[in-house]
């Protein structure tokens, strides 16, 4: 079900994302499509097929050597209950950094408190963990627009796990 993209393989998948993560901006923080293909290149960008069709994706974006963060995990609502989420969310616990979760979902904070031994922290945590670059790296003006406006909405929730000391 989940796989990696290969560059050569990549350009109409790194098109479907895009032109879905710029539709559902109120849900997605879209990436441009050169930081998709820089994604795929350096295997950052998780997808989830049934058998062709895209039907998911996750993304682990570097902050530091050794901190990344998960971001844009989205399945589409089709899809959702078939266990596609959790299928990419073991991929990602194979990488070797520890992982900031940022998300507006308790089910997923809960997913990487539970099988992945995450604790809770604040946005300092998260700041100081990753050496200022969780912040820094929202401070561009397309991100800064969608960020702003998910939190006139709702209140971030924040984890860091580090997959050395994962629970399953």
């Amino acid at each position: 079900m989940t796989s990696k993209l290969s560059p050569e393989s990549s350009d109409q998948i790194i098109e479907e994302i895009f032109s879905i993560t710029s539709a559902k901006a109120k849900e997605l923080t879209p990436r441009s499509i050169e930081t998709l293909r820089e994604l795929v290149a350096e295997n950052r960008l998780i997808t989830a097929f049934d058998v062709d069709r895209l039907i998911g994706w996750a993304v682990v974006e570097r902050l530091t050597k050794n901190v990344s963060e998960l971001g844009m995990a989205y399945v589409k609502p089709e899809f959702r209950r078939a266990g596609v989420l959790h299928k990419m969310l073991d991929e990602v616990s194979r990488r070797p950094e520890l992982l900031i979760i940022a998300s507006y979902s308790n089910e997923l904070i809960e997913y990487g408190i539970k099988n992945w031994g995450a604790k809770r922290v604040n946005l300092w945590q998260v700041a100081l963990v990753s050496r200022g670059r969780f912040i820094t790296k929202r401070l561009n003006a397309t991100t800064r627009t969608t960020v702003n406006q998910h939190l006139s909405e709702r209140k971030p929730l924040f984890v860091i796990t580090d997959r050395r000391k994962r629970n399953g």
